[in-house]
């Protein structure tokens, strides 16, 4: 979610360097260049993007199981789940804003600071943002039916919580076969 939320602040600046401050662009820059550097770090953040560029949007995203999950971590929160966990729910959901310039924006000549270039080819928004929302709630379902399957004696409640989950993570994982690309 963070490196979605960092390509969509670099698209901003992108589109609006000529309007930002030299100042505040510098610090964006630094920023960005440092995110960009820890990516060396997290392969899991290449694996979601390669995946991302390569799955196909055949179906639109299933909003009733969207929607029916998300209710059921908002009802059992905070007893079962971190208030965290609702936001960011609602973060991944949430749709990145759409970058734009209209003509009349744009400035004369170069900006005084640009921004880094992002270091992966980026995959589409609209099937990037499809599979963040699909991935995100399959690994909250992921966790709670492991809690629910290993330690079922322990903690009840997460029992009775996958089971009222389980008919939407259904519909989330056909989405996500969909999606996937075919090993090959």
């Amino acid at each position: 979610m963070a490196d979605g939320e960092v390509r969509t602040l670099r698209s901003l600046f992108a589109a609006e360097k000529h309007l930002l401050p030299d100042a505040f662009a510098a610090s964006l820059k630094t920023m960005l260049e440092s995110h960009f550097a820890l990516l060396g770090f997290y392969p899991e953040v290449e694996r979601y993007l390669s995946a991302a560029r390569q799955g196909e949007v055949s179906a639109p995203l299933p909003q009733e199981a969207i929607k029916g999950f998300t209710e059921i971590v908002r009802e059992n929160t905070p007893q079962a789940f971190a208030p965290e966990v609702s936001q960011g729910l609602g973060e991944v959901t949430r749709e990145a804003p759409k970058v734009e310039l209209e003509p009349e924006d744009i400035r004369s000549g170069p900006a005084s600071v640009e921004p880094p270039a992002y270091p992966y080819d980026e995959p589409d928004p609209e099937k990037s943002h499809a599979f963040a929302v699909m991935s995100s709630f399959n690994a909250l379902y992921k966790t709670v039916w492991e809690i629910a399957v290993k330690e079922p004696s322990k903690i009840v409640h997460w029992v009775a919580i996958e089971e009222l989950l389980r008919p939407h993570a259904t519909m989330i994982i056909e989405w996500l076969k969909t999606f996937t690309p075919p090993a090959l």
